[in-house]
């Protein structure tokens, strides 16, 4: 079981560190969680060298479907500072200040 961890983990530490570009926290998370994930759980089937292979292919897969959740959350994150829904406005935006008290304000009919 240490050899599939040890073997989940290299394999994760591999995958995030020759990504290209510039990747936000929670999709480097989210590939190296994946990747050792898939890997346990991909080295609970087969029999002796099958375990290793398992464990391969389950790290890959997990690596792949834990970088897609990750990238999903980054740009949500990315979204919700960026157009005024994180704890900063967006840059250049102030709201329109509040209209005087007693005043109605009768949108122009068209």
């Amino acid at each position: 079981m240490i050899k599939v961890a040890l073997v989940a983990g290299l394999a994760a530490v591999s995958l995030a560190a020759c990504a290209p570009g510039y990747y936000g926290p929670n999709e480097t998370a989210g590939t190296a969680v994946g990747a050792v994930a898939g890997g346990v759980i991909g080295s609970q089937f087969g029999r002796g060298g099958g375990r290793v292979a398992g464990a391969a292919v389950g790290s890959l897969l997990g690596a792949a479907v834990g970088n897609s959740i990750g990238r999903s959350a980054d740009e949500r994150d990315y979204y919700n500072s960026y157009y005024g829904y994180g704890p900063y406005p967006p840059p250049g935006y102030y709201p329109p200040p509040p209209p005087p008290p007693g005043y109605y304000y009768y949108p122009p009919r068209y």
